[in-house]
């Protein structure tokens, strides 16, 4: 009974809200300790740490992907980005703040 309960509430709140995924362009961090996140061009797209990442998804609270580096043996894997989109829409990685700019180019200093 409890599980039909449960069932029926759930039901009743409706799909889940879709994984929040970063809007396309160049985000730049805080500080001059990481080099800049792309993502797009695709809409799972992510380039990080000079890896090119696909089939970008949230899973619990960061973002993971398919990552390949630029190595001719790389099969690619599922790579965890260490990765939290922010409801202001930045980008937060190991403690530094990447935000995005409006004209992709170079990252402006610190």
């Amino acid at each position: 009974m409890r599980i039909l309960t449960l069932a029926a509430a759930l039901a009743a709140a409706g799909p889940l809200p879709a994984p929040v995924l970063p809007a396309p362009g160049m985000y730049c961090p805080s500080g001059e300790d990481y080099r800049p996140i792309f993502v797009g061009p695709g809409p799972r797209d992510i380039s990080i740490d000079g890896m090119e990442c696909h089939d970008v998804r949230t899973v619990q609270g960061k973002l993971r992907a398919t990552c390949f580096t630029n190595s001719l043996t790389d099969t690619g894997g599922t790579y965890p980005l260490d990765v939290e989109v922010l409801p202001t829409g930045e980008l937060s990685r190991y403690g530094t703040l990447f935000r995005r700019v409006p004209r992709p180019g170079m990252c402006p200093a610190g």
